[in-house]
């Protein structure tokens, strides 16, 4: 079993071996937890977690510097205000990770390879 009842799904390439893998966004406390070895299941030390935005946030997931690893993001709803964790640690670094106001506060967001 990974995630529990009103988890989100999300999916992405958290390893960058070009195979994509599961993971689960809990947005009450802003808990992320991916399946690293893609197993379907949680692996203590192997899969990461970590609390990435502030609850409410929207998820999204994006390889935000090319490297060929999908990481996290967050938007958050009302202020427009998106978060990227380019590091990939699951926990938001001041000077690392990176963080901007793009779109309205109503829009929905979407990421992509443009």
């Amino acid at each position: 079993m990974f995630g529990a009842s009103g988890d989100t799904a999300i999916v992405g390439d958290w390893t960058g071996d070009g195979i994509s893998k599961i993971g689960i966004y809990r947005s009450s406390v802003s808990l992320w937890a991916l399946d690293t070895n893609n197993n379907l299941a949680w692996d203590s030390g192997i899969d990461k977690s970590g609390v990435f935005g502030v609850p409410g946030d929207q998820w999204v997931v994006g390889d935000w510097d090319g490297s060929g690893v999908v990481r996290a993001g967050i938007f958050r709803p009302g202020v427009g205000l998106w978060g990227l964790d380019l590091n990939g640690n699951l926990s938001w670094d001041p000077g690392i990770d990176l963080s901007g106001v793009f779109g309205a506060s109503a829009d929905t967001p979407i990421v992509g390879r443009w």
